[in-house]
């Protein structure tokens, strides 16, 4: 059954992400690209499918490509219809890359939606997985009050570690990011 939802189009904001993705980048390049992708997870990520219309107007009109408006629409409705193998890779990573480039890793953090996530590289979130995340924030910045020195030096420590663990690629990238994003 799940099999038969993904081929239907994309579900989940790390997949609609990577769609959007995908439709923009026949049109939009560079910081183009990457600014439109921010706004899309700032403004539009959590609204209903439908919410596409406004953010190809808004995102158009910013890049003075009103022109170009009915067909990069359909670019991007036509990729949130693909299957999920047919997406290219999430562009989270690049995404914080850019804005944290631009206005810091905690800012960036924020416009990104709070995103400190281990799991923003598309993973599923798991309730434990959310638990374990919450404890460890509510951890480390208890440290960082008490001891800013500590908490680096902690957060240092277990970046260090994560090379000894047998993580998957995506996993040890999501959480080497969260680590340094936290230790900026």
């Amino acid at each position: 059954m799940a099999t038969r939802q993904q081929k239907q189009g994309v579900d989940s904001v790390s997949q609609r992400r990577r769609a959007i993705h995908m439709g923009l980048k026949q049109y939009l390049q560079g910081d183009d690209l990457m600014n439109a992708m921010c706004i899309w997870q700032q403004d539009y990520a959590q609204l209903p499918k439908f919410a596409i219309t406004n953010f190809v107007r808004r995102i158009t009109d910013e890049t003075k490509q009103s022109g170009m408006r009915a067909a990069i629409h359909l670019s991007v409705t036509s990729s949130l219809m693909l299957d999920e193998d047919n997406l290219g890779p999430d562009p989270f990573p690049d995404m914080r890359r850019y804005l944290t480039g631009r206005v810091g890793a905690a800012e960036a953090e924020e416009m990104l939606g709070g995103s400190g996530s281990l799991l923003d590289d598309g993973a599923e979130q798991t309730d434990s997985v959310k638990v374990f995340e919450l404890l460890m924030q509510t951890f480390l910045e208890k440290i960082n009050r008490v001891n800013p020195n500590a908490g680096r030096e902690l957060r240092s420590t277990l970046l260090r570690s994560l090379a000894d663990m047998s993580l998957n690629d995506a996993t040890l990238e999501a959480a080497t990011s969260w680590l340094q994003l936290k230790t900026k």
